[in-house]
């Protein structure tokens, strides 16, 4: 039922924020832009359940008819406010973690608190980056991402190019000992955490990581070949972040596809219902209900492609404690450059 959906699923605004947003039939009927922020993390069980693995957002031209995918590296080092308005700077895909988590960070700003505080700081700090102001965000976790997948009967993806990954972990193996001893463990560890080592976690661990191979070209996938797709970091030919934020553009447009080629539209707001914890949104029903009947139309907007990249706007860079980050090229916490590129684009 309706009601079902919105105690499931709906995050309701914090109560602190004042600026009111236009709703999607305001913005469709204005021809104004809709800017929905789209998060995918682990959930569940995982490891860092809340550090999001995949930051889109998805700019919504009514004026021109063109729906932008704009990928968000989360290594992008960027300054959060933890303690009020200060904070300390840390990868932008903590931001969403930080935003729920009120124990370890308790004198965070009363927006980014509560069971709304994750998708209010990640879209703060997501427009940080970009300059655009977010209307309206999305959270989906692997769980409930594998479903959408399946419930579609799978989607058709456009494999750019072929790659192997060696590397990728196998769920529920984190820890498994692969059939060793304690003492060939702690030996094994070791060598891993010297600063020289040649060891391979691959090497030392075998049976933590499975090998995937993806064929060039049109591919048909279910939820759990797709996430695999989706998330795979460590192949040779593809295994870049960059390249990674290309698979899941490529995975989103898959998925538009279907879904208006298998009439999923009336099914819907009913399966929202039944991804239950999986799902999190601040769109409101009546906004979901216009989405929806506007399918037709949305349909035919054109779908293009952006991404932030150490080829374009970003640089690499190691943060003072020795992480692997990503800066502007204008320098720390300088995002003008993007900001204009974007305007560019969007013109």
């Amino acid at each position: 039922c309706l009601q079902s959906i919105t105690q499931k699923i709906f995050i309701p605004p914090a109560k602190t924020v004042t600026a009111s947003k236009n709703t999607i039939q305001q913005s469709l009927d204005d021809k104004t832009p809709i800017n929905i922020l789209l998060l995918g993390y682990g959930g569940g069980d995982h490891d860092g359940a809340y550090l999001t693995d995949s930051i889109i957002t998805v700019h919504i031209d009514p004026g021109t008819q063109k729906i932008f995918l704009i990928s968000i590296p989360r290594d992008i080092w960027i300054k959060i406010p933890t303690n009020g308005e200060e904070g300390s700077y840390s990868k932008i895909n903590a931001a969403y973690q930080i935003g729920l988590d009120d124990i370890n960070y308790p004198d965070k700003q009363k927006k980014f608190s509560g069971p709304g505080g994750g998708a209010k700081l990640a879209e703060y700090a997501v427009s940080q980056v970009t300059g655009l102001s977010t209307n309206f965000f999305v959270g989906i976790d692997f769980s409930g991402f594998t479903k959408t997948i399946d419930t579609l009967e799978g989607v058709d993806i456009a494999v750019n190019k072929a790659f192997d990954d060696y590397e990728y972990p196998i769920q529920g193996k984190e820890t498994d000992a692969c059939g060793l001893a304690e003492t060939e463990i702690a030996s094994l560890s070791a060598q891993l955490a010297s600063p020289s080592a040649e060891l391979s976690q691959l090497d030392a661990f075998p049976c933590r990581y499975e090998h995937l191979h993806f064929n060039a070209g049109q591919q048909h996938m279910d939820g759990t070949t797709a996430l695999k797709y989706v998330r795979s970091r460590h192949s040779l030919q593809d295994g870049t972040d960059f390249g990674r934020a290309q698979r899941q553009r490529n995975l989103l447009v898959a998925v538009k596809q279907k879904i208006f080629s298998v009439g999923f539209i009336p099914q819907a707001l009913p399966f929202m219902n039944s991804l239950g914890d999986n799902l999190r949104t601040d769109l409101s029903l009546d906004d979901v209900r216009i989405l929806l009947q506007n399918a037709s139309l949305l349909e035919k907007y054109k779908i293009i492609s952006l991404a932030l990249t150490d080829e374009n706007l970003l640089q690499d860079a190691v943060s003072t404690d020795g992480q692997s980050i990503l800066e502007s090229k204008d320098g720390e916490g300088n995002w003008t450059s993007i900001h204009d590129w974007l305007v560019n684009e969007f013109n």
